[in-house]
């Protein structure tokens, strides 16, 4: 992969604006805008809360036994063994990350939200957010790209 200079990025996106003006940036966060992976600590944090409702529990027991895994354990202990699993290659991302939404099954949206924003809060996301991607972001805003 070629490593391009944010200048370099700059003038690209300012050419594009230019001939097709009207759009939007749009970017992947994780790795991208910031280090780390905020889905996984989002699933850690929930983990360590403890609070996978009955509902969660029986879709996890779905998930172990559709890749071969014990399903008769508690269900903080079979998140834990299935993510295992999924860093070891062993289930699909989709699964995965579809496994993390679901987790919160039987939770309030408004109980979600705020549990979210503590864990990036408590995750420091805001100072791992590249500084390259930072100044495109800003760069962008300030040219009324939407971002």
């Amino acid at each position: 992969m070629k490593m391009e200079r944010v200048e370099e990025t700059l003038e690209r996106i300012r050419l594009e604006a230019e001939r097709a003006p009207g759009g939007v940036l749009a970017f992947d966060g994780d790795g991208t805008l910031w280090s780390g992976d905020v889905g996984d600590d989002l699933f850690l944090a929930l983990l360590e809360h403890g609070d996978i409702r009955p509902e969660a529990h029986a879709a996890l027991e779905r998930l172990a036994t559709a890749h071969g895994f014990e399903k008769s354990l508690p269900a903080r202990e079979l998140a834990h063994q299935l993510f295992a699993a999924f860093e070891a290659g062993r289930i699909p991302e989709k699964d995965i990350y579809e496994m993390v939404a679901w987790l919160f099954a039987g939770w309030r949206v408004d109980a979600v939200r705020a549990f979210a924003k503590d864990v990036v809060a408590r995750h420091a996301v805001k100072q791992r957010i590249h500084p390259e991607s930072r100044r495109v972001v800003e760069w962008a805003r300030g040219q009324g790209i939407p971002c």
